[in-house]
Parts: C-alpha cells; sequence; structure tokens
C-alpha cells in the first residue's frame, strides 16, 4: 500500500486501510479459531480432542492481553466498524499497520507452538 499510495486522496487511503485493518482483524479470528479452539474441536468432523487441552493450559493472561489489545486497535481501523465522531477517528500511518502485522505474526508464532 506504500508503495501504491502516491497519489492517493484522504477517501482512497482510507479505505485501503480500512480494507486492509479488516483482514488483519480477520486473521485474529482465524488464529484464535484454527490454533486454539480448532486444537479442541474439529468442525468438519466435531471430533473433540481431549489431549488438546494442553493448548489451552498454556494461553496465559499475557497472551489474553495482547490479542484482545491488538484486536482492538486493529478492528477499530476496519471498513466493518463505524467511526464515532466523539473519537476523532485518524487512519493508522502505514507504519502502525506495518507494526501491527509484526505483532500478528509473532503471536501467531508463539500460539501456534503450544500444540
Amino acid at each position: 500500500m506504500r508503495r501504491e499510495s502516491t497519489g492517493w486522496d484522504d477517501d482512497t487511503r482510507e479505505r485501503a486501510i480500512g480494507s486492509w485493518s479488516g483482514r488483519l482483524s480477520e486473521t485474529w479470528e482465524r488464529i484464535v479459531s484454527q490454533e486454539i479452539a480448532g486444537q479442541l474441536f474439529d468442525r468438519c468432523t466435531e471430533e473433540v480432542r481431549p489431549t488438546m487441552l494442553k493448548v489451552l493450559v498454556k494461553f496465559n493472561e499475557e497472551d489474553d492481553k495482547a490479542f484482545q489489545e491488538a484486536y482492538k486497535r486493529v478492528s477499530r481501523w476496519a471498513t466493518r466498524h463505524d467511526k464515532s465522531t466523539a473519537l476523532n477517528y485518524v487512519p493508522p500511518s502505514f507504519d502502525e499497520l506495518a507494526e501491527e502485522l509484526d505483532i500478528a505474526k509473532a503471536w501467531f508464532e508463539r500460539v501456534k507452538k503450544f500444540k
């Protein structure tokens, strides 16, 4: 986006950031559904995997806090959420987006080791 954004007006930039942020928000949801919940329950076969409870044991308050904070930030930028006028919304910079992607990657790398 950074390379393509030269010449974008504010609306185009905000739409692109909102779309990208929405996809990252969905990625956070997918990580939780596949790497945490998906280890315990297979939705396709309805198989419960009791031996994978170890995933929950390893998931701690720090993991939850990191998820909640990042998911909240990214979701707030997503197009699918209304931007309250009281918040004085300003789209994030491309550097902030890159930082959020790095946070998501690091969190994913950590929780996928739980299994």
